[in-house]
């Protein structure tokens, strides 16, 4: 089954409904190419800049 696929629909079942970015850089740490400080990091920058 496809990993992004899989996310999605573990989100949606969540009741979530995340957007591209947030399913990309959980299927970058499931796939081991971004640490969980790493996806931290992204996330201070996206959203403290504003």
């Amino acid at each position: 089954m496809n990993t992004s696929i899989s996310l999605e629909k573990i989100q949606q079942i969540g009741g979530h409904l995340p957007d591209a970015d947030a399913l990309g850089r959980a299927r970058r740490i499931l796939m081991g190419e971004l640490t969980e400080a790493e996806a931290c990091a992204e996330l201070n920058a996206k959203f403290l800049q504003q």
